[in-house]
């Protein structure tokens, strides 16, 4: 990708990224008070509760989660300017490590990437979410498990292409 479309590629994955944060507050803000004391958390493959909890303790711990694993977003990439080069697994490697520049648009591009992944985290947590509140509040949840599964696939198809075209070394 041209450079222009790399800064229009990353602003829009970032722009979906903190929707995606705003959302899942949102989304908890809307279901918090319609939610009982105690319910279900935990389902088996076919979607039947297996695991309960009461409401404060699933908020507080469903709000930390997702605000760490997405914190990540913010020193993840400045690891790239500490670790040794070799523990840095991207295409062509010593290309994009070689001069202070490059591995400023390294960090960038890295970053980017991890935009998009945590984009996709946040949205897996808002169908874990709509899940739960579903069964709880609905009664049932007819979405099948294994679609998770195919979307991860194509989520981690697009992680390679996006890497490998990222960190294309130039002509």
């Amino acid at each position: 990708m041209k450079d222009a479309s790399w800064k229009y590629f990353d602003l829009t994955i970032k722009f979906l990224w903190l929707f995606s944060i705003v959302f899942i507050i949102f989304q908890g803000y809307s279901t918090y008070f319609r939610l009982p004391e105690r319910f279900a958390t935990h389902f088996d493959k076919s979607w039947n509760p297996d695991g309960w909890s009461d409401k404060n303790s699933f908020f507080t711990f469903w709000y930390l989660s997702v605000f760490a694993l997405n914190s990540m977003i913010l020193f993840v990439p400045y690891l790239v300017k500490w670790v040794p080069a070799s523990w840095i697994n991207i295409p062509n490697r010593e290309y994009w490590l070689s001069t202070d520049e490059l591995k400023n648009d390294c960090i960038r591009r890295v970053r980017g990437m991890l935009f998009g992944l945590y984009l996709w985290v946040n949205l897996i947590f808002i169908f874990i979410y709509e899940s739960i509140i579903q069964i709880n509040i609905g009664g049932s949840f007819h979405f099948p498990f294994w679609i998770l599964f195919v979307l991860s696939g194509i989520m981690l198809g697009f992680s390679l292409i996006y890497s490998n075209r990222a960190f294309k070394k130039p002509e």
